[in-house]
């Protein structure tokens, strides 16, 4: 699985994993955690757009995991979704750590969770 990833400044952070291939959670998991204990990425923005709920829930619970035993309070995680549905259940599953965005395909945001 590959992941595009982009130091926008010096600890902030956006990785942006392939749909054009087949999504293995736990790969793309061992992935980002390999990111966040390698960089310093304080503000980290995972943009999810394309991904199904099981696949986007499994992501980003493990990486909100990852993100805060690196960062505790001090750090920001941000997960972009395009689904209602999948931002309502991320939503429930109250990672106090993460922030849902909801973005439309043409990357208007109208939600945040």
């Amino acid at each position: 699985m590959s992941i595009k990833k982009f130091k926008i400044q010096a600890n902030h952070c956006l990785l942006v994993p392939s749909c054009a291939e087949k999504f293995n959670p736990d790969s793309i998991a061992e992935a980002i955690k390999n990111f966040i204990t390698e960089n310093d990425c304080k503000k980290l923005v995972l943009n999810l757009k394309g991904f199904n709920l099981v696949d986007v829930s499994s992501v980003t619970i493990l990486t909100a995991a990852y993100h805060f035993s690196k960062y505790s309070k001090d750090g920001a995680f941000r997960v972009i979704v395009d689904n209602e549905e999948i931002q309502k259940a991320l939503s429930v599953a109250k990672l106090d750590n993460t922030e849902i965005i909801l973005e439309d395909s043409l990357g208007g945001i109208y939600y945040s969770a």
